[in-house]
């Protein structure tokens, strides 16, 4: 391993804890105003922040870069605008791990589209994940509509991971601009045409919208692209996880999250079928040959 692949890793780590603490105070600010209001706020400001970036650099807008900063931006979209309303809804900590079961729809629909050498182990672990996920909205801790909307974050983020390894070579410094713009934008749109349109100034909104928007989207939003660049898609995907158990350790600690045992066991399955999920080539099992074709030996360099 270079040492550009343990600084993604380092980095990485410092976005999940991030993401885990922010998810909290992001809670109390779209409850002041309203999630898509206080995404359009932070994607507004990083933008302008990143394209005053831009400019003083004079760094190229290649065509592929805004195009995968477009199509990573509508994903992400949908993502955060999920996230936000479903931590509005029902516990950050909750929410968060419902989105993480997007470490299960990976390997599954791999072996869907018949892609040669899926993992035993990947199955497996998508099946307890689901399992797990199961469980959790089984356990009457949260409401119905934050629970659909943690399920419909963890669709979009698996999505996005697909597009992010797509497109991880292009200029990230352009793709992270063109992505908060396009956040920004459809944020507003959504905000108007759902009567969310409750933009604020006040302390309890702005100071959370400034955080969030520095740190979050811009700081850490930059270092995933430029990480992805380093890391492999399993790898990146086993670190983006971990924002689930420290939201909810953050939670404890804040004292905002007040767990039963239902809750905690949902989370300990999923967790260890994300472990399954994302470190299936780590572990020494048989894969599933879904072809007939003959496959070259591929020796890794060192």
């Amino acid at each position: 391993m270079n040492k550009y692949a343990r600084m993604a890793i380092g980095m990485s780590l410092f976005v999940t804890v991030w993401y885990g603490l922010q998810a909290w105070f992001v809670q109390s600010a779209v409850r002041a105003s309203s999630p898509l209001a206080f995404n359009a706020e932070r994607y507004l400001l990083a933008s302008l922040l990143l394209g005053g970036f831009c400019f003083i650099k004079r760094i190229p807008l290649t065509r592929r870069a805004i195009q995968g900063g477009a199509l990573l931006g509508t994903v992400f979209t949908v993502a955060v605008a999920a996230d936000t309303q479903g931590i509005a809804l029902g516990s950050a900590g909750r929410v968060v791990f419902l989105g993480s079961l997007y470490v299960a729809f990976l390997p599954l629909c791999a072996l869907l589209f018949r892609r040669p050498n899926v993992r035993v182990a990947a199955v497996i672990g998508s099946l307890v994940v689901l399992l797990g996920g199961g469980l959790l909205l089984y356990t009457p801790d949260g409401t119905i509509a934050s629970d659909f909307f943690g399920v419909l974050r963890a669709l979009a983020f698996g999505v996005y991971l697909l597009l992010l390894s797509r497109y991880a070579h292009e200029d990230w410094r352009v793709m992270s601009l063109v992505s908060a713009v396009v956040v920004a934008g459809l944020s507003i749109g959504l905000a108007v045409v759902t009567d969310q349109a409750r933009f604020s100034l006040s302390i309890d909104v702005l100071a959370p919208v400034i955080l969030s928007a520095l740190i979050g989207t811009i700081l850490c939003a930059a270092i995933t692209l430029w990480s992805g660049r380093f890391l492999s898609p399993a790898l990146m995907g086993m670190i983006s996880f971990l924002e689930s158990p420290f939201t909810v350790i953050w939670g404890i600690l804040l004292g905002r999250e007040v767990l039963s045992i239902n809750s905690l066991a949902a989370f300990a399955i999923i967790s260890l079928g994300a472990v399954l999920v994302l470190g299936a080539n780590a572990i020494r099992v048989p894969a599933l040959r879904l072809t007939t074709r003959p496959t070259r030996t591929v020796v890794p360099q060192s």
